[in-house]
């Protein structure tokens, strides 16, 4: 790691954005690799090696945007094809069915620019957000802006507190471990509440008004 870090310091007008700009792009082609590692990495770089601030920030904000831009499209692409590939096979675990689809696209008309805000706060999961957006039909424009908006503060508020740290790259990578680990927790919490609900309301039954006499 320091070897990377010397490198990378070492390069600040071409081969050093470069990297975290890839880096960033890559946690929404493959997720959840490489995570949040790259914005620890350029809290790093401004804290202590005297980066400018401007250039980090909007290096990996661009980086994030590119591959949110991929997976835009993906679900762009996903939509209009899931009608020709029918319900069988994997695509039917990948796809949602036309109801489903049509739920999607009314939750992402009414808080599609909240969903888009909240992605990069979500470890993990950043990616799907703008799957889920192509797939409802959201604009591409709209959702990298909320999605710019919305990396710019994550971003920002990693670098503030690595300047708060004093630029200790292992306190802040355990910082960020801690609210990654809190985030997951919680997820885990909401889903487990959704399924036993669901088994409560599936072993209750519908409920019938009562006849009249």
């Amino acid at each position: 790691m320091d070897a990377l870090l010397d490198t990378v310091a070492g390069h600040q007008t071409f081969l050093g954005p470069l990297i975290p700009f890839l880096s960033a792009a890559l946690q929404y082609l493959f997720p959840p690799f490489p995570d949040d590692t790259v914005t620890l990495f350029g809290a790093f770089l401004v804290t202590a090696r005297d980066w400018s601030l401007a250039l980090v920030l909007v290096t990996v904000t661009l980086g994030s945007l590119c591959g949110a831009a991929f997976d835009h499209w993906l679900g762009t692409w996903l939509a209009r094809r899931a009608a020709g590939w029918g319900r069988g096979g994997i695509w039917s675990h990948i796809v949602p069915d036309p109801a489903r689809l049509e739920q999607l696209k009314a939750r992402f008309a009414r808080h599609g620019a909240a969903y888009i805000c909240l992605n990069r706060f979500v470890p993990g999961l950043r990616a799907f957000f703008f799957v889920a957006a192509g797939m409802a039909g959201m604009r591409r424009s709209v959702a990298l802006f909320w999605g710019g908006v919305s990396a710019l503060a994550w971003n920002a508020l990693i670098v503030l507190a690595g300047m708060a740290l004093g630029a200790s790259f292992e306190e802040l990578e355990r910082l960020v471990a801690r609210y990654s680990l809190g985030v997951w927790i919680l997820l885990a919490a909401l889903i487990l509440l959704l399924v036993l609900r669901r088994l409560w309301t599936g072993r209750r039954g519908p409920s019938h008004p009562p006849e009249d006499s």
